[in-house]
């Protein structure tokens, strides 16, 4: 199995042009909701950034934005995310300036959990602890 992990200090996250990419191809792996659910207004344009192709991003970047419909990634399930995959293993800079994703192969039918100190992520088998 192929997963996605991220192997510096910061945080696992996408790039806004990953981003347009995963939706154009219309990967589950991002979530489709309204401004309304996103931000809790009915509109954010002022605090919009073009990003091309009729694409808006917020200041942090963490969405993008078309039509009224906001894009947001579910961050689990875009660590299997066959297209990601498929872009990190074709050397596409999939990264934001806190990230370096890399995908990482593990044995199938293994239970996983994804540990991480200051963003720094590992793969270790789920396995029992006590304290």
């Amino acid at each position: 199995m192929k997963l996605i992990i991220n192997k510096c200090y910061g945080g696992f996250g996408i790039n806004t042009e990953t981003m347009k990419k995963l939706v154009m191809a219309g990967d589950p792996a991002i979530r489709k909701m309204s401004v309304q659910e996103y931000s809790g207004r009915k509109n954010f344009q002022e605090d919009l950034t073009d990003i091309g192709d009729r694409f808006y991003t917020d200041p942090l970047e963490l969405c993008a934005i078309k039509d009224g419909t906001v894009y947001t990634p579910d961050y689990e399930s875009l660590r299997t995310s066959e297209i990601l995959i498929g872009m990190i293993e074709a050397g596409v800079n999939v990264n934001t300036p806190v990230s370096k994703l890399e995908v990482v192969s593990i044995p199938d039918n293994v239970d996983w959990v994804i540990e991480a100190e200051d963003g720094l992520e590992h793969v270790a088998e789920v396995h029992r602890t006590w304290s």
